[in-house]
């Protein structure tokens, strides 16, 4: 999954950029070797993700596997909410298997993460 920030959103209100990601197994070969790989919404790399800087990103994320997780948005800035960003039951509790999380924060600066 990669989030850019400088374009129009999924779906895009006044100041927000919504999206939904579920995540998932699937097979295939990233490496050249054959393992059971996770992926959002069957696709591998992920789908991008793009908003304008000073508009709230929105995401829905649905727990398709079987164990707990969560999504750490590498590189973008938690100025007002750090408790979105980190590793499950550090900074944020886990999305049990089955379950889902909105994740809704500002975007502070622009550019292209991974």
């Amino acid at each position: 999954m990669s989030a850019a920030a400088g374009g129009a959103g999924g779906s895009s209100e006044s100041d927000e950029c919504t999206y939904e990601l579920n995540l998932g197994y699937r097979n295939g070969t990233p490496d050249g070797f054959f393992k059971r790989m996770l992926n959002y919404n069957g696709q591998f790399p992920g789908p991008t993700l793009t908003c304008e800087r000073g508009k709230f990103l929105v995401v829905r994320v649905n727990n398709f596997i079987d164990e707990p997780t969560t999504v750490h948005w590498h590189g973008i800035e938690q100025n007002l909410s750090p408790f979105y960003d980190g590793p499950e039951s550090v900074t944020q509790c886990p999305i049990i298997p089955g379950t889902s999380m909105v994740y809704r924060f500002q975007l502070f600066q622009s550019g292209t993460y991974w």
